[in-house]
């Protein structure tokens, strides 16, 4: 859990799908966060990944929760990573400051 000193009051599913499954969690302070689960999809290991489809599923994550705080793509930018999808996603929480969350961003990405 990405708050491990504040206490953990349930998470509800909020929108299950076949591309994501997103969930609420509830903190013991009142505040919710929410956050996109694993893709409901074959392993990139069992098949070709279709990367083009990948980014239209992003999308069509975005459009269908606008109402919840889900991060959103700030840039993206070539970067192979560890399983193999081309691109890194840099992201950010809607009302948070983007010089706490990822000082390393430069203001071209903005």
């Amino acid at each position: 859990m990405a708050y491990p000193d504040r206490k953990f009051l349930g998470m509800t599913d909020l929108t299950v799908g076949f591309d994501f499954l997103v969930y609420r969690v509830d903190l013991e302070d009142g505040e919710s966060v929410v956050f996109r689960g694993q893709r409901n999809e074959i392993s990139p290991y069992e098949r070709a990944i279709d990367h083009g489809a990948q980014l239209a599923g992003e999308q069509r994550f975005y459009e269908r929760v606008p109402h919840l705080p889900v991060p959103r793509v700030l840039c993206i930018e070539p970067d192979e990573s560890v399983l193999g999808f081309p691109y890194g996603f840099f992201t950010y929480m809607p009302g948070s400051r983007l010089s706490e969350l990822f000082p390393q961003v430069s203001h071209r990405h903005a």
